[in-house]
């Protein structure tokens, strides 16, 4: 399930992005950790993939944080080691998103130990998205 969250105000300004070439086709977003925080405008359709640093040997994982919506819909969500692969080493937790409908929303993700809990979270991730028809 999703995490998004209602937002009643629109955020403008230096930390939204819209990665529209004013083609009018759908798009493939890509976010990193340093998109933490922004605002992303998208269109209904656009894909979204995130990549953010995981080491699943540690216990630590990326989850979504909170309730659903029908904003966005997790397409699929995988662990890419890093290149040299070595035991206990880190990767990328790729998570992919598509837009479904217009609207505003927050994309949370929480980085913990599932087993332990919310005091177990060391890093959250949070970005806010405008859907546009």
């Amino acid at each position: 399930m999703l995490v998004l969250s209602p937002v009643f105000s629109q955020g403008c300004g230096a930390n939204e992005w819209n990665p529209k070439g004013g083609n009018g086709q759908d798009t493939m977003l890509t976010l990193t950790r340093t998109d933490n925080g922004k605002s992303i405008t998208m269109q209904v359709n656009d894909l979204l993939l995130l990549s953010l640093d995981e080491n699943p040997t540690t216990g630590f994982q990326w989850a979504l944080d909170g309730g659903g919506s029908d904003l966005v819909k997790l397409q699929s969500s995988e662990y890419v080691p890093a290149g040299e692969s070595k035991v206990g080493g880190g990767g990328q937790r790729v998570l992919t998103f598509k837009a479904q409908r217009a609207g505003i929303g927050q994309l949370k993700l929480k980085l913990w130990r599932e087993w332990q809990g919310e005091p177990s979270i060391v890093e959250r991730f949070t970005v806010t998205l405008q859907v546009r028809e």
